[in-house]
């Protein structure tokens, strides 16, 4: 009856919570494969995670990293970058690199496509590729690719391989809310001034309201609302975008 004893595991928590239970249990598989999903190490994860918090998050995945590493448990970091964590995502490249965890984001965000990295004026994914291309340049490269992204031997230059491919990711891709903008009739002057007026962070997540009612028709304005005070988790030069128009209807 000991079956457990010849099957493998793997699941993916979100790392809100800590059951111990659940750890003891799962010391009796042969095999655990770990997969810890965060957006990014900084408070814009408490949004995109409502209602975690990430120093919590953070706690918590230390104790599963502890765990993993004295039942030898396979482990990796899982995180799908969108406009609202792309600006923090070097965040977890510099968790995973420290902690020799490789990183599995699967692929680049296709839908929805108001989502989409790629959706950000490419004025403002200039910072994102300065970051990510300053995080890489003390970091030692290969030329030939991971194939065994879970090969904790190869967690560091795994890593960096998908930092890499989202440097390039960002730097390659058109301007997606330059051509949206156009094909729904704007004039060049007006999407320059449009472009011109976007100064904050906090703008991207309208950006891609307003994206998803053109592409989607979804109302995404009254999550907006109802999340309004969540939204300032989203800050340029540690100010909060304000929510006090939203606030006040």
């Amino acid at each position: 009856n000991d079956f457990n004893k010849h099957i493998s595991i793997g699941f993916t928590p979100t790392l809100t919570t800590w059951n111990v239970d659940v750890i003891e249990l799962l010391k009796k598989f042969q095999e655990v494969n770990l997969g810890m999903s965060v957006e990014c190490f900084h408070s814009v994860n408490d949004y995109v995670r409502y209602p975690s918090n990430i120093n919590k998050v953070t706690d918590t995945m230390h104790k599963w990293i502890d765990v993993a590493n004295k039942q030898g448990w396979l482990i990796q970091i899982r995180t799908t970058p969108t406009i609202l964590t792309i600006r923090h995502l070097v965040t977890v490249f510099e968790f995973a690199y420290n902690n020799n965890i490789s990183v599995e984001s699967c692929n680049f965000l296709d839908h929805p496509r108001y989502m989409r990295p790629t959706v950000l004026p490419a004025s403002y994914r200039a910072e994102v590729i300065e970051s990510i291309d300053t995080w890489l340049k003390d970091k030692t490269q290969s030329n030939s690719t991971v194939i065994n992204t879970r090969d904790p031997n190869q967690a560091k230059l795994q890593v960096v391989q998908d930092a890499q491919s989202y440097l390039n990711y960002l730097k390659n891709q058109p301007d997606e809310i330059v051509k949206i903008l156009k094909k729904k009739g704007f004039p060049d002057s007006t999407i320059e001034k449009m472009m011109e007026k976007m100064k904050t962070w906090g703008i991207a997540f309208i950006i891609g309201a307003t994206l998803g009612m053109i592409l989607e028709k979804e109302i995404i304005v009254r999550e907006i609302q109802k999340d309004c005070s969540v939204l300032l988790a989203f800050r340029i030069n540690d100010l909060p975008y304000t929510c006090k128009p939203y606030l006040t209807k």
